[in-house]
C-alpha cells in the first residue's frame, strides 16, 4: 500500500534492509536456478515496494546480505543466484570470515580506513549486473561483489557480509555512520519541514 509506504518514510531518518531469503529470478529477468529458498511472498511485495519508494528520497539507506541485492535489483541490476553453481572457482561463502578488499576512494575506505577488512559471509547469491547509480567498492578476494554504494553524496551502502556478525572493528564503524547520516539527514529535514 503506497499510503502505507509515504507515511512510512515520512517518520524514519535511516532505513537498514536486513538479510533474508532468495527474491524470486522474475524481480531480475532470469529463469529459475538450480538452488532457490524463497523469501514469503508478502515480505518480498513490500521489500520491493518500500525499497523503490525510499531510493528515490535522500534517506540514507544500509543494505544487509539480501538487502544488498534488493537495492541492486530495485535500480535494475541482477544477481547471482546461486555462487557454487554459478562461479565454480569462488570460495564457499557460507558462514565464515574472509578478507574483503576495498576501494581507496569510496565511503567504505573512509568508513573503516583500511583497504582490508575481514567480515563474516554467509551468502549463497551475490550482486550480478550491477544496478544503476551504484559502484563497486569491496570484493571478496574471489572477486565476488561484497559492498556497492550509491555514485551521489547521499548515504547509500550495500553490503553483502554481515556487519552484525563481524567483529567490532568492522561493526562499530559501519553502523556509527550510518547513525551520524541518518542524524545529519533528519536535521535537514526539520530545517526544510
Amino acid at each position: 500500500d503506497l499510503e502505507l509506504i509515504d507515511g512510512l518514510l515520512s517518520r524514519l531518518q535511516g532505513i537498514v534492509f536486513t538479510g533474508g531469503d532468495d527474491p524470486h529470478p522474475s524481480r531480475f529477468g532470469q529463469e529459475m536456478g538450480p538452488v532457490y529458498n524463497p523469501l514469503h511472498p508478502a515480505r518480498e511485495e513490500f521489500d520491493f515496494a518500500f525499497a523503490k519508494a525510499a531510493l528515490a528520497t535522500k534517506i540514507p539507506i544500509l543494505g544487509i546480505c539480501y538487502g544488498a541485492q534488493l537495492i541492486n535489483i530495485v535500480l535494475g541490476g541482477d544477481i547471482i543466484q546461486d555462487i557454487p553453481t554459478e562461479l565454480a572457482d569462488s570460495n564457499c561463502h557460507q558462514r565464515l570470515d574472509h578478507d574483503i578488499r576495498i576501494t581507496s576512494d569510496s565511503l567504505s575506505f573512509d568508513i573503516w580506513q583500511s583497504e582490508t577488512i575481514s567480515a563474516y559471509s554467509s551468502h549463497h547469491q551475490a550482486i550480478g549486473k550491477l544496478g544503476e547509480g551504484l559502484r563497486i567498492t569491496g570484493h571478496a578476494l574471489d572477486e565476488v561483489v561484497e559492498i556497492v554504494e550509491g555514485r551521489s553524496s547521499r548515504f547509500l551502502l550495500a553490503v553483502q557480509f554481515h556487519p552484525e556478525r563481524s567483529d567490532e572493528g568492522v561493526r562499530v564503524p559501519l553502523f556509527k555512520n550510518f547513525v551520524a547520516a541518518s542524524c545529519e539527514y533528519a536535521e535537514t529535514q526539520e530545517m526544510s519541514g
